[in-house]
């Protein structure tokens, strides 16, 4: 295959940044693999080790690792639109389908998820048994930098296996830590079972003095459950544990946040301010919390976030209009490094937009506030046209979530967003909207449209049928249609199946609600461009078992290791069979072999059963079907 031979051409000759650095700074020789695995987890960013590591991997015999980690290095830094990025996509697909299992050992047994990244693995998802009893050898063997620790339902830890995981002496290789078993994006977020133990996993961190590599923490309430609220005193002997200095990303966002609640973040943000690692922070996450202003001046006046390049925050009350911190993060002077923005959408937004600190924004997010229940489109227009046409803009990734209680074509929101001087620049696109089609989007001409590499809209039949036709499709690596509303007709979901524009760089695909017919099913797994597709969120469509017997059978998804198809579970068919009984077919070993990640929903006792026998905690029920 030419992917191999340009790749293994490039061994030893410099071909890559780095390649030529002076090696031997790692401070142990480089044949020794152990030492290389060491010198990657010290130095995460570099990929001279791993490129050393790959030639060692030839000269011992293992020249399909050593492949592998060139390829994926070199995939790692192109960008998706270049030519060859298919091509070596799907090659690191194919060689972990080949090799995987030998590679990991017993460890493809025993981790519940995990991700290779840069040629090595960089991501485990485990429960505290394995961990405890053999997590010496896994970061012997493995440059780990992130674990999450789930139980053997797969949801989060309770207070005593908090407490054993962190105590391990291999826990000092820990390098970022995620408590909550689901991540933020997730379509099914919030809906899982479980509870996040907040104040168990601060106060064991706190006493965890071998923990001084971490770096970063996910305390993210993303379950049905939600989160235990921050204990003060707690959080305070947690903030000034000088061996947690280090900690730069912190994730705090909680869904199921109250407005009651708003008041108890402005001592937990007073004592972040004087943290021992507020310096040190790059990323800091309050997603769905009410943080109100008087909280947010911590950040602003302390001084000591000069590193943060993240912020996110606002909850659906969260108002800005009466207060000037919004003009104080935007400040170069106060947060720096500042690149990434969340906040409330709002017509504080109009107060603020001629601000300067707006230009050094490479991607901003608007989530929804109380001014979205605002119906008459004209208190929108004036916020939405303001902020398009600032000439201080200039992101390459824009995101907005609205309940959409407004008609947004009416506020001019898509004359004003195709017209925006930045439009065409941008690479990530995202725009979820209450029961709103995002078909307005196309209705301008394509010419200056952006070459988006991820893009999340609302759909509609007139969206999927349009985006169909979209020569974008082609450099697109992600992409989200959510319907929970049936505005998709099934004819337009083999439309986009059957483009002639998609392409195998998509490895992440939502089509939530668009596949409700066999003909929409059968297009996808009939779809020669999705041989790339690793995720796939398949939500709200109605399957018999012949649909799943035809997905399971495509010679195109069977890269798939990740399937969450988690409503429509109890309802009956016209002919009195429950739908849900379709997907037992999983259960089959030889059913999307790779699959390692599977959400369905709470209505069948039996279907969780059985499908528990093979997935085990791979197996996540979305708690309210």
């Amino acid at each position: 295959m030419r992917v191999a031979r340009d790749v293994r051409a490039g061994r030893g000759q410099g071909a890559w940044p780095g390649a030529n650095n002076d090696r031997s700074r790692y401070g142990a020789p480089m044949s020794d693999r152990q030492a290389l695995i060491e010198a990657i987890r010290e130095h995460p960013e570099d990929d001279t080790p791993r490129l050393v590591l790959a030639d060692w991997y030839d000269e011992s015999g293992e020249s399909a690792r050593g492949e592998f980690v060139r390829v994926q290095c070199e995939l790692a830094r192109l960008d998706p639109a270049s030519a060859r990025y298919p091509e070596l996509h799907v090659r690191q697909l194919q060689l972990l389908a080949e090799h995987e299992a030998e590679w990991l050992g017993e460890w493809s047994e025993r981790l519940v998820r995990w991700e290779f990244r840069r040629g090595m693995l960089d991501e485990v998802a485990i429960r505290p048994e394995p961990y405890c009893a053999a997590g010496e050898s896994l970061f012997r063997d493995h440059p780990i930098w992130r674990v999450a620790f789930v139980d053997g339902a797969g949801e989060s830890l309770e207070p005593g296996a908090v407490r054993d995981v962190l105590t391990q002496p291999h826990s000092r290789c820990l390098r970022a830590i995620d408590a909550a078993g689901c991540r933020p994006g997730e379509q099914a977020e919030a809906m899982f079972g479980g509870q996040i133990h907040t104040n168990s996993w601060l106060s064991e961190l706190a006493r965890a003095t071998a923990l001084k590599g971490l770096r970063e923490l996910s305390l993210f309430g993303g379950t049905r459950s939600g989160r235990d609220d921050i204990d003060l005193k707690t959080w305070q002997k947690f903030c000034v544990a000088g061996h947690l200095r280090g900690l730069q990303h912190l994730d705090l966002s909680n869904l199921y946040d109250y407005h009651g609640h708003s008041g108890s973040w402005e001592p937990v943000l007073s004592e972040l301010a004087g943290a021992a690692f507020a310096s040190a922070l790059q990323s800091l996450r309050f997603d769905g919390c009410y943080v109100v202003p008087e909280a947010l001046v911590h950040l602003t006046r302390s001084r000591r976030f000069r590193r943060l390049r993240t912020l996110s925050f606002g909850g659906p009350t969260t108002d800005l209009s009466s207060s000037e911190v919004l003009s104080e993060l935007l400040n170069p002077d106060v947060l720096p490094a500042l690149q990434d923005l969340s906040i409330p959408y709002g017509r504080h937004l109009t107060g603020v937009i001629d601000h300067p600190g707006w230009g050094r924004l490479e991607r901003i997010r608007l989530v929804g506030s109380d001014d979205n229940r605002v119906r008459d489109p004209e208190t929108h227009r004036p916020i939405w046209r303001a902020f398009f046409r600032s000439a201080h803009l200039k992101p390459t990734a824009f995101h907005v979530q609205s309940p959409g209680y407004y008609n947004l074509a009416a506020a001019g929101f898509w004359d004003e967003l195709v017209g925006a001087a930045w439009f065409g620049d941008l690479r990530e696109l995202a725009i979820g909207l209450y029961h709103q089609s995002c078909a307005p989007l196309f209705d301008r001409s394509l010419e200056g449209f952006p070459q988006l590499r991820s893009l999340s809209l609302s759909p509609d039949t007139d969206l999927v049928e349009r985006l169909a036709a979209w020569p974008g499709l082609e450099h697109l690596t992600e992409l989200s249609l959510n319907d929970s509303f049936n505005a998709t007709a099934p004819g337009a979901a083999v439309q986009l199946f059957n483009s002639p524009h998609l392409t195998p760089r998509l490895g992440r695909l939502r089509v939530s609600g668009i596949c409700r017919s066999p003909e929409a099913v059968s297009a996808l797994a009939e779809c020669p461009a999705l041989i790339g597709l690793q995720h796939l969120d398949f939500a709200f469509n109605e399957l018999s078992r012949a649909s799943v017997e035809a997905m399971i059978a495509s010679p195109y998804l069977r890269n798939l290791r990740s399937l969450h198809t988690w409503s429509e579970w109890d309802r009956e068919s016209t002919g009195g069979s429950n739908q849900a009984s379709s997907w037992l077919l999983l259960a089959d070993r030889q059913a999307f072999p790779r699959l390692r990640d599977v959400v369905i929903g709470s209505g069948s006792s039996e279907i969780q059963t059985e499908l528990a026998r093979r997935f085990g905690p791979r197996l996540r029920v979305f708690m309210d079907c």
